[in-house]
């Protein structure tokens, strides 16, 4: 069986929508999380309880990421660098506060990728092989330089490191405020390791700080979901009518609006009940994927314990991160989106939504 029980792509492929469950050997969900680099919120709907459970707020309240100021990209083909955090484990790094669209931009994937995300006069003076960035296609001003700091022939006394270590030394006189995670292989490793390697290299390097913000819902109307999808079903609601009520809860407008109402007219088309109490928390900070994906597995366990009949989490990424998912190209243009939500059913199945922007490479 394909992984995906359901699969729907809008005719723009920005956004798409899956019905699988976790249970299914062929399920994506793990490569939908641990593939996504740079998260910035985690935002999550519970029906039916006034209580966020305590292993999902501790795990979100305790993510160790952390921010540098004025980072040379010579440091991050350093060899110290590169032998003790990108060999053993996956570092996730970008530039901050840096525009995509118009800006040199730099980041470091998981799979040990440096990304040099250019402007044109940068790239001609750079001296190094890329290509253009997939946005703009027409007259690109932005190109990408793809360095591999784990290709065996990138080592200090080889050509390629030299000719990257010159070019990086003379010609890219930029430095960059970035934000960072490293989860090590090794379980016996702690991820402030990398707070201080870069503390005893100079610099201040400062833990990132989660906020959180929660709201407890009285008397919400909750939709009455069935988990089990099919192309021919005819329910007088929808996937994308549950997402837009899941947007509704987190941005806390009003879900109940009246067909004459001034303000709004919204209202779900599906069947609905009141619960007492429901809650909606969100964090921001900066996250790494397998925090993301430790708190999906907390809300898997919390629903056999607290039996509440579903969960959902929405992972928002940094709008300006140079990729979305793995190394695909991501732009900005007008909104940057690049946005995933789990809802998650009692029996394990689940809806996943993926929204990308309009200059996103959809896969």
């Amino acid at each position: 069986m394909a992984a995906p029980m359901f699969s729907k792509r809008e005719s723009l492929g920005k956004r798409i929508f899956e019905a699988s469950s976790f249970l299914n050997s062929k399920s994506k969900h793990k490569g939908t999380v641990l593939n996504h680099y740079f998260n910035c919120s985690v935002g999550l709907t519970l029906p039916d309880t006034n209580t966020v459970p305590d292993a999902v707020h501790d795990i979100c309240m305790e993510e160790k990421s952390f921010t540098v100021q004025g980072l040379s990209v010579l440091e991050l083909i350093d060899m110290d660098l590169i032998g003790a955090f990108i060999k053993t484990g996956r570092l996730c790094l970008m530039s901050h506060k840096t525009h995509i669209d118009n800006e040199d931009c730099v980041a470091v994937l998981p799979n040990g990728h440096l990304i040099l995300h250019l402007t044109k006069d940068t790239y001609q003076c750079l001296g190094l092989e890329g290509r253009p960035a997939e946005f703009p296609r027409r007259n690109p001003d932005k190109f990408v330089v793809t360095i591999n700091l784990l290709e065996k022939c990138f080592r200090p006394e080889k050509k390629k490191y030299q000719q990257v270590f010159r070019s990086l030394r003379d010609r890219l006189d930029v430095r960059f405020d970035v934000i960072m995670t490293w989860t090590p292989n090794d379980a016996a490793l702690c991820s402030s390791s990398l707070q201080k390697y870069f503390q005893i290299k100079g610099h201040n390097c400062l833990k990132t700080p989660v906020k959180c913000q929660q709201r407890l819902l009285k008397h919400l109307e909750i939709p009455l979901l069935d988990a089990e999808l099919d192309s021919c079903d005819e329910r007088e609601y929808t996937e994308d009518d549950m997402y837009e009520w899941l947007g509704g809860v987190a941005v806390n407008s009003c879900l109940n609006g009246d067909p004459d109402s001034y303000i709004t007219t919204y209202r779900y088309p599906g069947p609905m009940r009141e619960a007492d109490h429901s809650v909606y928390v969100q964090y921001k900070g900066f996250f790494s994927p397998s925090t993301i994906h430790e708190v999906l597995e907390e809300l898997r366990k919390y629903l056999q314990k607290a039996k509440i009949p579903w969960a959902c989490m929405t992972v928002h990424g940094l709008v300006d991160a140079p990729v979305s998912w793995g190394t695909k190209d991501h732009g900005f243009l007008s909104s940057g989106d690049n946005i995933y939500s789990f809802l998650v059913f009692q029996d394990q199945r689940y809806w996943c939504y993926k929204a990308f922007s309009f200059y996103d490479v959809v896969e």
